[in-house]
């Protein structure tokens, strides 16, 4: 993701990470969006314990496999080093993860033959894509009053006859009355 993110000047990704063997890494135990913490006084799901355990084993499977990946200690199979796999960066500033169930896995290589499953599998994608929507359009509305408070400097320095604060008001105003 940082290469692409530099590749294309991006400082905001949302990735939809359907990986089969990186969904059960994502817990998520402080909440997510559209899905938060319903108690206040407790900060994990499933408390502290459970919590730590699972960022304990994670965290010690990447380390591992990182420092027998830079070693050299790790054999090819096939020809391919897999360790990438589990070692890659794999979340942005918004990652929407479906929910799998078993019979996803079973049916892993399988083309979708029934069309309740292929329904399941959309309402699930469809509303994890609505959880975020809130956070996506805010964070649009911000780079558009940004790009339309730098349009407005840039048009006031260029001797414009209002007064730099005005033309920055004036335009900041008129990009806030849209709401996308």
């Amino acid at each position: 993701i940082k290469g692409m993110t530099s590749l294309f000047n991006v400082n905001f990704s949302i990735v939809s990470q359907v990986n089969p063997h990186l969904i059960p890494f994502f817990y998520n135990p402080t909440g997510v969006a559209g899905r938060p913490i319903r108690w206040p006084w407790r900060k994990y799901r499933g408390g502290f314990l459970v919590h730590l355990i699972e960022v304990w084993l994670k965290e010690d499977m990447i380390k591992n496999l990182t420092i027998l990946q830079k070693t050299g200690l790790l054999f090819n199979v096939l020809g391919v080093d897999w360790s990438y796999v589990f070692t890659q960066q794999d979340h942005g500033e918004i990652t929407i993860v479906p929910k799998a169930i078993f019979s996803d896995y079973a049916h892993i290589l399988d083309n979708v033959t029934c069309a309740e499953d292929l329904r399941r599998k959309m309402r699930h994608s469809e509303r994890n894509c609505w959880r975020n929507f809130a956070q996506i359009g805010h964070r649009t509305r911000l780079q558009r009053a940004l790009r339309a408070l730098g349009e407005a400097a840039v048009q006031a320095s260029e001797g414009a006859t209002l007064g730099v604060s005005e033309a920055v008001l004036r335009r900041c105003a008129a990009v806030n009355a849209d709401p996308w």
